[in-house]
């Protein structure tokens, strides 16, 4: 199982009330699918605001680096 980035990276989600900044936060875990060993669906983080355990999906709601991210945003205003 490989992990889609490393405890303590920087990942980054779109926030605001209508998703329209970039917020970056700190893995500190992942999340596996109990009937899916093998699979990380999701990793845990510790937001810029100091809220912990919130669960995103990479490429979804959560990016491994600030450009993917900016690609997400200005899809979403379209």
């Amino acid at each position: 199982m490989v992990p889609p980035c490393k405890v303590g990276d920087d990942v980054y989600c779109l926030a605001g009330s209508n998703g329209n900044k970039i917020e970056k936060d700190e893995c500190i875990g992942y999340y596996i699918k109990p009937e899916q060993r093998n699979l990380i669906t999701e990793v845990r983080v510790v937001s810029a605001k100091g809220n912990y355990g919130t669960y995103g999906v990479i490429g979804e709601s959560f990016f491994l680096t600030r450009e993917e991210a900016e690609k997400a945003l200005k899809g979403a205003d379209k």
